[in-house]
């Protein structure tokens, strides 16, 4: 892979991690803004909208065990995630080995539960996960190859 592609493909996954950092510093402000008596209302709200039921399922489950302690554990983990998704991107931005090598470390942790999900819920969803996430594995491992001394 030239160069230049490599750098774009680092910049392109450095974008994708920026916007799931983003996506989960806006859940954990959304939680903490919500509080757990107004997303009960959401929850109840959507279940209504999508006419499904409230005794079972997820929206009984938050129903019975989300009070403001758990919470702020959420949101908390939420941030930790987002952190972590932000450093990673602006290291991949930045063409840096130790990203790279996290970012590798971060979707090879995924790749099991993505075959699992595969085999398990066959369908256009679940392999264009795996397929999405192996290309990411390969590109980072690729560069870090490139960065080898002597290669």
């Amino acid at each position: 892979m030239p160069a230049s592609a490599a750098s774009a493909s680092l910049r392109t996954i450095a974008i994708f991690e920026w916007t799931k950092g983003g996506a989960a510093l806006l859940l954990a402000s959304g939680l903490l803004a919500l509080g757990p008596d107004r997303l009960h209302h959401a929850l109840e709200h959507l279940a209504a909208r999508l006419h499904i039921g409230r005794t079972d399922g997820p929206f009984a489950w938050v129903d019975r065990h989300v009070d403001h302690r758990d919470l702020d554990i959420v949101a908390m983990l939420c941030g930790l995630y987002a952190a972590f998704r932000l450093v990673e991107g602006w290291g991949l931005w930045r063409n840096m080995d130790w990203a790279i090598w996290l970012g590798l470390i971060s979707v090879a942790a995924y790749l099991p539960l993505d075959v699992l999900a595969a085999i398990r819920h066959p369908g256009i969803s679940s392999s264009a996960l795996l397929v999405f996430n192996l290309a990411v594995a390969a590109i980072l491992a690729a560069r870090l190859n490139i960065h080898r001394p002597g290669t």
